[in-house]
């Protein structure tokens, strides 16, 4: 999805099975933000490299308060790039298993989307939202 102009042409009920994002989009310190539609709504995701230098893609969305944890900015990480933070309220994520390490989210985690690469570029799952998200993580 390039543009909001795309979101509002989905059909109801219509999901994105998968989302491309050039693999050089992202580095560590920094988020590749994507866009896709999921049940005819419109969601963002990002890609980050986790502290283990692999790839991780999650639903730019706070399991405390189901915003969005930017600011519309596509800025996903704290200052020195080493955990994912809600502009909300504060919750950091491990953006190697999407785990709340601090803040009101604790216990709880991003929801992840399967990732894997295709030449130069990721190709990001859509999976269906998991029932009774957001759930208390184990």
């Amino acid at each position: 999805m390039s543009d909001d102009d795309e979101w509002s042409d989905q059909a109801p009920g219509r999901s994105d099975s998968e989302v491309r994002v050039p693999v050089s989009a992202a580095r560590h310190g920094r988020a590749a933000s994507f866009k896709f539609v999921r049940l005819g709504e419109p969601f963002t995701g990002f890609v980050v490299i986790g502290k283990d230098g692999l790839p991780h893609a999650w639903v730019n969305r706070c399991p405390h308060v189901p915003y969005p944890l930017d600011f519309g900015d596509g800025e996903v990480l704290d200052h020195d790039g080493q955990t994912i933070v809600c502009a909300n309220h504060g919750a950091r994520f491990d953006p190697d298993h999407g785990r709340c390490i601090w803040g009101p989210a604790r216990g709880r985690g991003l929801e992840p989307l399967p990732l894997a690469v295709d030449g130069d570029q990721w190709c990001i799952t859509i999976t269906p939202e998991p029932p009774g998200w957001p759930r208390e993580q184990d």
